[in-house]
């Protein structure tokens, strides 16, 4: 007991040197950004048309196919799935979608063996246009940016 009320006045007093320091430091100047503007004021809303129907399961031990449609007025140059497994000690890994038969159409699958079925899968969709314009799906300023599957097992 002894031990453990020292360690506690030893936290209070860590606690009250964090506030006093606190009161002497100013918080840095906000600099207000226009949300998708640019030195040509792109309207980056308007700039990708993506329609994706979201996977929101997948069984384990089975490869994931994910489908998105997408064009711009600019041309596609491509198009690629970010994804990871829900554990944040991963890095984001990454494939290309392929074009499908139908216009506009893209395609990819994960292999079973980069779905680890101790957690859940996560995933978002990056494209860039042919000038270098670039979006990733779901966009952050309407919805979480990622995805989620559950994975059943």
């Amino acid at each position: 007991l002894v031990f453990l009320e020292k360690g506690l006045a030893n936290l209070e007093q860590k606690r009250q040197n964090l506030i006093a320091d606190a009161g002497a430091t100013k918080p840095a100047a906000m600099k207000t950004v226009p949300r998708y503007q640019s030195s040509s004021n792109v309207n980056y809303d308007k700039l990708f048309q993506i329609t994706h129907v979201p996977v929101i399961s997948a069984p384990v031990g089975k490869p994931l196919t994910i489908r998105v449609k997408v064009s711009s007025s600019a041309g596609v140059k491509w198009v690629r799935l970010r994804y990871r497994s829900v554990n944040q000690d991963l890095e984001y890994q990454t494939l290309s979608f392929l074009p499908m038969s139908d216009k506009d159409s893209y395609q990819v699958t994960v292999p079973s063996d980069q779905i680890n079925p101790k957690w859940d899968f996560m995933y978002f969709i990056e494209v860039m246009d042919n000038k270098g314009r670039g979006r990733i799906y779901p966009d952050l300023n309407k919805e979480t940016p990622y995805r989620f599957v559950k994975i059943i097992r």
